[in-house]
């Protein structure tokens, strides 16, 4: 089975569910558990959820019709940004910054063809 854009989208919306702070949060959304994400069975191998700056990802594989997990189709599917958790925002702030900061810097490099 291949994984759509559709499917992985589908995912990454129960990814919310693994944030306490969420309002569909769900303690059943652990390693090994088998969940349907979008009309397909799926089990989660392993879940980040980083309370220091708002993260939260998971991976997942589909299960087969015999119950096998197909691990040539791992999917890493992680939440975009929550605007109710503060260190979510305060994240997105600093990885801005820092590319902004780091694009300006190629961008001056390139300018004067300097090659690092």
């Amino acid at each position: 089975m291949s994984v759509s854009d559709k499917k992985y989208n589908k995912i990454s919306e129960y990814v919310y569910w693994t944030d306490p702070k969420h309002k569909n949060y769900s303690p059943a959304m652990i390693e090994g558990a088998v969940h349907d994400f979008g009309g397909s069975d799926f089990e989660i191998l392993k879940v980040k959820n980083n309370t220091s700056n708002g993260m939260q990802a998971m991976a997942v594989t589909p299960v087969n019709k015999a119950d096998k997990v197909d691990m040539s189709k791992v999917v890493i599917a992680y939440a975009r940004t929550n605007s109710d958790d503060n260190k979510d925002i305060q994240t997105k702030i600093l990885i801005k910054q820092h590319l902004l900061k780091n694009t300006k810097i190629f961008c001056l490099l390139a300018t004067y063809n300097i090659v690092l």
